[in-house]
């Protein structure tokens, strides 16, 4: 049976609204990786976001509620903290679209798509989303892959 960790709940609420928004991109920060969160415009203070979490062997299993936004991973962001990670992202709720390789790809509640965090990527949300987030080792995942390291598909 594989190992399952204690489940892990990071939220806004409970925060001031005019906090709400830098809370939310250290939580993206700890339960993901370090990136550039944006809130895309209108954007009026608070920012009601949650993500929770399981571990099951080695993957992670993530639950996200949000609101609209731009997530950038750049080249300082790798560098300063390198992921080693896959980032199989399937919207529950709303849609969105990740950028990675110079190629877009758009997912909605009967899709997917996969982005690796080694390398520079870009997701828009443009409404409120929910998604789950399947967090899964490169190491785990690029054997069974045709061309390894290669996201956004």
């Amino acid at each position: 049976m594989p190992h399952t960790g204690d489940q892990r709940t990071w939220s806004t609420a409970g925060q001031r609204p005019e906090l709400q928004l830098a809370v939310w991109r250290q939580i993206v920060a700890d339960a993901f990786v370090p990136a550039t969160v944006s809130p895309q415009d209108p954007y009026e203070e608070g920012f009601a976001s949650e993500v929770g979490g399981r571990r099951i062997g080695d993957v992670h299993l993530m639950g996200l509620n949000s609101q609209r936004q731009v997530v950038e991973r750049t080249p300082s962001h790798i560098a300063a903290h390198p992921g080693d990670l896959y980032f199989l992202n399937a919207p529950v709720y709303g849609s969105g679209s990740a950028q990675q390789f110079g190629r877009v790809a758009s997912a909605g509640s009967d899709s997917f798509v996969v982005v690796d965090s080694d390398q520079p990527f870009r997701l828009e949300f443009g409404a409120t989303f929910s998604q789950l987030t399947l967090v899964i080792p490169k190491p785990l995942l690029d054997p069974l892959l045709v061309v390894p390291g290669v996201g956004v598909g």
